[in-house]
């Protein structure tokens, strides 16, 4: 494995400008100013996911609709957060409930949801979801993982979903190809700050793809782990821009990349 800090540029290639974001978490701040998290400098608008609550879909929607005015497209991924069940928001909902009245309600012709599906835009095959991962093992509980009638099993077998979608994605042909998960793709890329333990429980932050990742050239937007990152591992590009809450975030609202 090969790992690059700075990314590649390739010139005389048509190019689109790509914008993302993830990790708005807007369900705890309803107060945030949405010029202040987007501010845009790119063609689409990619959202890789916990941007605000499922349960709380007519505000979701609302800060949806600003980004479309904004952009050609936007691409939403919904993060494990989206499904998050509090107390406040009244009755439990089932994940299929949430996640089919959510994709009807936001899609139009210039929002695209994305749920282990695919679209293209200028040449650029798009493939999302959440991703998840085999959280089977790891010490997590339903104290910490509310999520209405779903343990951990139930999140191992939605990542062998998207695990079989992705593959027969993949062994399609496609000219650019750009990934969008909400969980990180990469166990390296979760750790490399050290801010976790590289262990079993840290499974929980990430989806295993290293070999689509080490012998591929792809582009792989993804969030969850709240760490910022944009590096080169052999051909493939992972990048990420989560998170703007903490003091001294690298959270950018202008982040763009180019595809």
């Amino acid at each position: 494995m090969t790992l690059y800090l700075q990314p590649k540029i390739y010139r005389n290639v048509k190019m689109t400008r790509v914008q993302i974001s993830s990790d708005l978490h807007l369900e705890s701040h309803p107060d945030w100013v949405f010029d202040s998290l987007i501010r845009k400098t790119g063609d689409i608008l990619v959202l890789a996911g916990d941007i605000h609550s499922l349960y709380l879909l007519d505000d979701y929607k609302k800060f949806v609709d600003h980004c479309q005015s904004l952009f050609d497209l936007v691409v939403v991924v919904f993060g494990n957060n989206e499904y998050y069940w509090r107390e406040r928001y009244g009755a439990p909902r089932t994940m299929d409930d949430l996640t089919k009245t959510a994709v009807a309600e936001l899609s139009s012709p210039s929002v695209s949801v994305l749920v282990d599906s695919s679209i293209v835009y200028e040449g650029i095959s798009i493939f999302g979801g959440c991703g998840w991962n085999d959280m089977i093992g790891c010490n997590v509980n339903q104290t910490t993982f509310p999520i209405h009638g779903v343990d951990v099993e139930d999140v191992a077998g939605l990542h062998l979903s998207f695990r079989k979608s992705l593959t027969e994605f993949l062994d399609g042909k496609h000219d650019k190809i750009l990934i969008v998960t909400h969980y990180c793709p990469l166990q390296v890329e979760c750790v490399r700050n050290k801010s976790y333990p590289y262990d079993d429980d840290s499974r929980r932050w990430y989806c295993n793809f290293s070999d689509e990742i080490e012998t591929r050239n792809l582009t792989w937007v993804s969030g969850h782990t709240h760490q910022c990152h944009d590096v080169f591992i052999n051909m493939s590009r992972l990048v990420s821009n989560q998170d703007p809450h903490p003091v001294g975030t690298s959270y950018r609202a202008d982040k763009t990349i180019v595809i």
